[in-house]
């Protein structure tokens, strides 16, 4: 998909499907020593776009992930401040977002609902005809790497807290958020989630005693964001990625932890039932994560 002039010091590759059989494509490319996000789209026919520069000149660009839902909208952290992005069926729309810079924010749907980390305190904001409204603060302490979902109307956010993994729920109607309700100890990297057209929200963490590595736990969690089963294991493994496919199931995969640092997936179906592991590659760079993406196809 890049051009020519574009395949040096690429790196940080985002798939999405963006609906009616097309994908989206955001990388990281390091520019006039500055990292820069691009976009191109691939549709139904194999069509490639353009490529549409989502940042310019200036500060560089961390961070870069799609929001769990439907539709494509996709956040990212600068020096200063924090901006997203929504493709639409009129074009590309841009918003700044309230979110700390630096901070790996997590949004929801549309970026409707943005959770942060600032100053040790897990923030959320919800964005509305005039804006995004004051920050709530959900919790307080060692706290980082947020993510945010819709589930059957609720909100749910999850955070680390002193290597938890935790959660706290918003109900449909619009009543403040419940207490946070811890659903994994010791975690070792950022939770991946991802909600199925059925309405259940899959959660994987890897647990343990290595930075980002350890045994990959999967956990359905409900509306309320109360876990639905003891969390059960995917394999050993690092740098995950999660993602619905359209219907009742969702696929995750991940880099192995041997010397040739295989990649591995397994397919969820609806209610947690596994899929066996299937190996996808033999081998892969270090410190490179999987990019993943799905459809009902």
């Amino acid at each position: 998909m890049l051009d020519r002039n574009e395949r040096h010091s690429v790196d940080a590759p985002l798939p999405r499907y963006a609906g009616d059989g097309s994908f989206a494509v955001v990388w990281r490319r390091f520019e006039g020593c500055s990292h820069r996000l691009r976009l191109r789209t691939v549709d139904r026919r194999g069509r490639i776009s353009p490529t549409t520069r989502l940042t310019g000149g200036g500060e560089s660009a961390y961070y870069p992930a799609w929001a769990d839902g439907p539709g494509a909208a996709l956040q990212w952290t600068r020096r200063t401040r924090a901006d997203g992005a929504e493709l639409t069926a009129d074009g590309l729309r841009r918003l700044r977002l309230p979110a700390a810079p630096l901070s790996d924010p997590g949004a929801a749907p549309g970026l409707t609902t943005i959770s942060w980390v600032d100053e040790e305190r897990v923030l959320v904001s919800d964005r509305d005809a005039d804006g995004y409204s004051a920050p709530l603060t959900l919790a307080t302490g060692e706290v980082n790497l947020t993510r945010t979902v819709r589930v059957r109307g609720a909100t749910l956010v999850l955070w680390r807290e002193d290597t938890n993994l935790m959660v706290a729920a918003r109900p449909a109607d619009g009543a403040p958020f419940g207490p946070p309700r811890q659903l994994l100890a010791s975690t070792t990297d950022a939770a991946q989630v991802a909600v199925t057209r059925t309405g259940e929200l899959f959660v994987v963490a890897p647990v343990g005693d290595s930075s980002q590595v350890g045994d990959l736990r999967l956990v359905r969690v409900a509306a309320d964001g109360v876990a639905l089963a003891p969390s059960r294991s995917l394999g050993r493994g690092r740098l995950a990625r999660l993602v619905a496919d359209g219907t009742g199931s969702s696929f995750v995969a991940w880099t192995g932890t041997d010397s040739t640092r295989a990649i591995t997936a397994r397919r969820i179906a609806a209610g947690g039932i596994l899929g066996r592991p299937m190996k996808l590659g033999s081998r892969s760079d270090l410190g490179s994560r999987v990019a993943l993406a799905a459809t009902r196809e």
